[in-house]
């Protein structure tokens, strides 16, 4: 019996060897994968500190994971991310792309980014996004870091005041309430100008805005819906309709100057007379001024309300320090203003809004994309951080706190309730309406100039109306001015050059 079972022992070993054999110390042992990017350095170019905070807080869990070691760098926006040594990524404004596109300095998106199937979800961005900001020439090239969120804030606390209410209602024959239009605007402005403090005039608006982008944002939120017929979505555009769609800058069918044209004029002389409303000096950061109790209504982007709502316990005299606010819990939202009139295209009169107001909204004055330059060492990394950075998930978060205001581009994004924002119930239900509406309610919204070339016809621009809003030039006169100096620009670059760039910051072939 014990040799039997010593035979049976060995012939059970022996069975079992191949079983050993494979755990044994020399046989082959399956590793993980190495990350993709395993060991990559990306340097990312960044315009303001606040998006290299971004970038670098959002970015750093990918990093992580695919063993990769993120950096930012500053660069002076008027010299642009090409100073910044190495980098393998720049953000930059969605008006600055096309120069660098054009120019062939910058790497097309990877074709699995703009796949149907692919986890992106690229056909989630709004079509302003995936139809002109994000392409050129028919070519993806960016992808989007932050949306554009224009509003208007205004005063809560005021407009709900029944003295006030009961007086302007006894002025102006209507009741106190957010501006739908520019002229309700203008009328308010003008009431609180007056009545804000008894037996004293003080100014109602902010101050007019040192920086050229706060003042192009402000001269073409008025003259958008006073050049341009507003289409909404549910409404369709008819063949004869194609310049409404498209003219704004420029004529759509020969690229014609259309900056002295009626509505633009318009929109510079309400301006003029809304200029008493502010304080004589121009001034940095204007929007402080609301923050500072020093201005009843302000245009500014949703990302103010995080600076606009810190609490105010920590006043220091009559002004709040920086950063801290002095209208916390006092501060309503609403849309941009339309206008209750247009110029129409062919005629060039003004016509009453069928729809009350007529809102065209600008669009793209604010925000950022990331690109990849040509030059980059690490394209494959860039494109999979920025990717990471505006999907589906990780764009949400950014999206919803409220530092980085809701600078929305995906569709998904607007059924968002809003509540980190901080703002009352009724507040918080017009913030969620007023996004819907900025985002869903106009097919063709105007876009800032994004040609190669718009930042010289931009200074011409803003000089002209700098001078009429500061020195009382005539409206007419001042835009006739960079009308004519718009032509020599355009021949310089040549008609049809400049026809072919206008159609394609549009979105639109040649």
């Amino acid at each position: 019996m014990q040799r039997k079972s010593q035979v049976f022992t060995t012939l059970f070993l022996i069975l079992l060897s191949p079983c050993f054999s494979g755990c044994s110390s020399s046989s082959p042992v399956a590793t993980p994968a190495s990350p993709p990017y395993q060991g990559a350095t990306l340097t990312i170019a960044c315009p303001t500190e606040e998006i290299a905070t971004l970038v670098s807080q959002y970015g750093q869990g990918w990093a992580s994971r695919n063993g990769v070691t993120v950096t930012t760098r500053r660069y002076d926006p008027a010299r642009g991310p090409e100073t910044v040594a190495d980098a393998s990524l720049w953000v930059v404004p969605p008006a600055e792309m096309p120069r660098w596109a054009d120019a062939g300095q910058l790497a097309p998106l990877p074709d699995r980014l703009t796949s149907k199937d692919d986890s992106y979800r690229w056909a989630m961005l709004f079509p302003l996004y995936t139809g002109q900001l994000l392409v050129w020439d028919a070519k993806p090239t960016a992808l989007p870091l932050l949306g554009d969120a224009p509003l208007c804030l205004y005063r809560k606390d005021l407009f709900e005041n029944p003295e006030h209410q009961a007086a302007f209602k006894e002025r102006y024959r209507h009741p106190l309430q957010p501006p739908a239009t520019w002229q309700d605007w203008s009328e308010i402005a003008a009431y609180f100008h007056e009545h804000r403090q008894k037996g004293k005039a003080i100014p109602s608006l902010p101050p007019l805005p040192k920086e050229d982008d706060e003042l192009d944002r402000l001269f073409f939120s008025v003259a958008a819906p006073l050049a341009r017929r507003a289409i909404r979505q549910d409404q369709t555009a008819r063949a004869d309709q194609q310049n409404d769609l498209f003219s704004f800058h420029f004529d759509w069918s020969t690229g014609a100057s259309r900056i002295a044209h009626p509505g633009f004029v318009h929109a510079l002389t309400l301006l003029q007379q809304m200029q008493k409303f502010r304080p004589a000096q121009s001034e940095a950061d204007s929007w402080r001024a609301f923050q500072e109790d020093r201005a009843v209504l302000c245009l500014a982007d949703a990302r103010r309300l995080y600076s606009l709502q810190q609490n105010d316990s920590e006043k220091q005299g009559n002004r709040a320090p920086r950063g801290k606010s002095q209208v916390h819990d006092r501060v309503g939202v609403c849309n941009v203003p339309g206008s209750r009139l247009f110029y129409d295209y062919q005629s060039d009169q003004a016509v009453p809004s069928d729809l009350g107001a007529n809102r065209v909204p600008y669009r793209a004055a604010t925000g950022w994309l990331g690109v990849v330059p040509r030059c980059s060492k690490e394209p494959e990394a860039a494109f999979a951080l920025m990717e990471q950075l505006s999907g589906p998930d990780l764009g949400r978060q950014i999206a919803i706190e409220p530092r980085w205001g809701g600078g929305l581009f995906r569709s998904t994004l607007l059924d968002e309730r809003w509540e980190s924002f901080q703002l009352d119930n009724k507040q918080t239900l017009a913030l969620r309406t007023a996004f819907q509406r900025l985002y869903q309610g106009t097919q063709n919204p105007a876009v800032r100039l994004r040609t190669p070339s718009q930042q010289v016809f931009r200074e011409v621009l803003l000089r002209e109306v700098r001078s009429a809003l500061l020195d009382g030039k005539d409206a007419a006169q001042a835009l006739q001015a960079v009308d004519a100096r718009w032509r020599d620009l355009i021949k310089e670059r040549t008609p049809a050059r400049h026809l072919r760039d206008y159609r394609l910051s549009l979105g639109r072939l040649p």
